[in-house]
């Protein structure tokens, strides 16, 4: 490579995705009837790893799990090998290389996730993604793709295209991150009042605005290949390498209620038919931007809706603790978790479950089991 790949010259910061977790992923499919490996001793592959943060975290959770990571930043991987040297794990392998002249060793992957590489790599290599998914997924396997999702992102499209021309030739990171945000400051003192392009530019600026972070910005929102698809065209290249839509790890992202009452029951035909097309309809509807789409095998055969009857056959993790000792006047207790969300239930069986629960996270607890134990020391039969 005669110059310096951009993810050695800018760091990308590094985060630990919870809606990538192979216990969220196997939770997800087995809903849809593909009987995903246990996350305890399954074999995962991360693609575009960086220093493979998400994946150290992994091997330190699941030591009888093994882990694979390829990168083609050479110093994401120096870093990250330095971790897992000093932590000492033997689960996880990290490779510098790129994915188009390298091959995964026997056997397949129970899961396959690639975050955040989709939309920034070339067409060759999101063929080759696809083929290896085909090609190294096991039966049951789940594989994870994120990409920037139409039509939501033509607003932002427009927005990268301003900053872009701005930014000019230079290839010096520092020097276009700087003109990238004059060119923002630029944009918020000069646009136009009542005008519908301003408008819709300036949620763009300020949402922008809100997560400004140096590299994000260098490498997503100045980046010179960054490529949005239609859920429709995602899977139509999805099937024609034999592999079948399964869900979102978004899961919330799925519900009918993200849209207008009144086009629901059209949603729930189109679903029961296609939930392909049922989910396009939905992002024509929300504007959706990022997508983190499940894929199996077309042999597994999901299902398209999910089966209530697999969660007794699931563990639960829950840090929900009570906000209050006793429950309220109509008998309800509402359980959260610092700085995230709450249930509130009148159930007793419920309110004894999550009681339980808590406190022993994150312990993954056998749901039959634990069921019996609420049922108990709710003193109810209550099966529903």
């Amino acid at each position: 490579m005669s110059q310096t790949f951009s993810y050695d010259a800018v760091e990308y910061p590094a985060h630990v995705y919870p809606q990538l977790h192979p216990s969220r992923l196997a939770a997800i499919a087995r809903l849809h009837g593909v009987e995903a490996a246990s996350p305890a001793g399954c074999r995962l592959l991360e693609i575009g790893c960086g220093d493979g943060l998400q994946l150290l975290t992994l091997a330190l959770a699941y030591p009888r799990a093994r882990f694979v990571g390829i990168d083609l930043s050479t110093t994401a991987i120096t870093r990250g090998e330095a971790l897992r040297q000093a932590l000492g794990l033997d689960n996880l392998q990290l490779v510098a290389g790129d994915l188009l002249a390298w091959s995964p060793a026997p056997p397949g992957f129970d899961y396959i996730i690639a975050h955040g590489f989709y939309s920034w790599v070339p067409d060759a290599v999101r063929q080759h993604l696809l083929e290896l998914c085909r090609d190294h997924l096991a039966p049951a396997g789940i594989a994870c793709i994120s990409y920037n999702a139409l039509p939501g992102c033509h607003l932002r499209r427009m927005l990268w295209d301003v900053l872009k021309f701005h930014a000019g030739t230079d290839s010096d990171p520092a020097t276009r991150i700087a003109r990238a945000k004059e060119c923002l400051e630029l944009l918020q003192a000069g646009l136009p009042a009542d005008n519908r392009y301003a408008t819709a530019l300036a949620g763009e600026i300020e949402e922008l605005q809100d997560r400004l972070n140096p590299s994000v910005l260098f490498h997503d929102d100045l980046a010179e290949l960054n490529q949005p698809f239609t859920l429709d065209a995602f899977m139509r290249e999805a099937r024609a390498h034999g592999l079948e839509f399964v869900a979102e790890a978004s899961y919330h992202e799925m519900s009918l209620r993200n849209a207008g009452e009144a086009v629901r029951p059209l949603l729930e035909t189109l679903a029961a038919d296609d939930v392909v097309s049922k989910e396009q309809y939905l992002d024509f509807l929300t504007g959706r931007r990022f997508r983190q789409t499940l894929l199996c095998r077309n042999e597994a055969r999901p299902t398209p809706h999910p089966h209530a009857a697999a969660v007794g056959r699931l563990e639960l993790v829950s840090a929900l603790m009570p906000d209050a000792a006793t429950p309220d006047a109509q008998g309800a207790l509402r359980f959260s978790r610092p700085g995230s969300g709450g249930v509130r239930t009148d159930h007793p069986v419920m309110q004894a479950l999550l009681a339980l629960a808590g406190p022993r996270h994150p312990q993954p607890l056998p749901l039959p089991a634990l069921l019996d134990e609420a049922r108990a020391a709710a003193g109810s039969s209550a099966a529903a």
